[in-house]
């Protein structure tokens, strides 16, 4: 793979990185060399990190900055009982553009814990860092086999909620507000048969169209739960 393939581009996403604490190396246009830098000095001040000045031809059409993200640390098994009390489920999601995107949903809702199906989905590449803002690297990220971590979930008292196009219940007569891990599929297919036998629940949300993107629907999900957890803890979301 050539360099410029294994960068992350883009300045909101390297503000995100740095303050994860999980940029190895930048590379940025000549022009904006002092940009970066501050930013560097301000988030990263104790932990030196080369910077790489190069012509605006380095980079792709409208980007400016690249960065080399630090390899992600994958959680295991040992991991999986101090998960917290909401998770995302990935089955077969393998566009980097709507995993990035699940990525950016479930940090930004409170839900970064999320579990990708050891062999049928996408893995967490510069691209989806990138789509993600840099949400990707904030988040717990576990590899498994999801036919094996669903089970463990629910000894752990999880209900496991999968979201489908029209099959099940409106998200928002659910209960949200205990241990809950939602299961999204991917575009075409869906969640596998035999994931589907797994789930206690299944959710949708009720649209005047066919049906919404994986991301759309999976961010509406965590939005309800966020509102029902707040609503039951008393606080507000304003």
């Amino acid at each position: 793979m050539s360099l410029k393939k294994e960068l992350t581009y883009g300045f909101s996403p390297l503000e995100e990185a740095l303050r994860s604490g999980k940029v190895e190396k930048i590379w940025v246009r000549v022009d904006k060399m002092s940009k970066v830098k501050q930013l560097v000095d301000r988030l990263e001040k104790n932990r030196p990190i080369p910077l790489v000045a190069v012509p605006k031809e380095f980079f792709p059409e409208k980007e400016w900055v690249g960065f080399l993200p630090s390899e992600i640390d994958y959680l295991g098994w040992e991991e999986l009982p101090e998960i917290g009390n909401m998770v995302v489920i990935v089955d077969g999601v393998t566009d980097s553009t709507n995993l990035g995107a699940i990525f950016r949903a479930s940090v930004a809702l409170s839900s970064p814990n999320i579990i990708l199906d050891l062999h049928n989905t996408g893995s967490v590449t510069p691209k989806v860092v990138e789509i993600s803002r840099g949400a990707a690297l904030r988040a717990r990220v576990w590899r498994l086999n999801i036919k094996q971590a669903i089970p463990r979930l629910k000894e752990n008292g999880f209900s496991v909620v999968g979201l489908e196009a029209h099959h099940g219940t409106k998200v928002y007569h659910l209960d949200l507000t205990g241990k809950v891990a939602l299961v999204v599929g991917s575009e075409d297919k869906g969640i596998r048969t035999t994931v589907r036998t797994l789930c206690d629940h299944f959710g949708n949300i009720p649209t005047d169209f066919e049906s919404l993107n994986v991301h759309v629907a999976l961010s509406i999900a965590l939005y309800e739960a966020k509102r029902q957890r707040e609503f039951k803890s008393g606080s507000s979301m304003d």
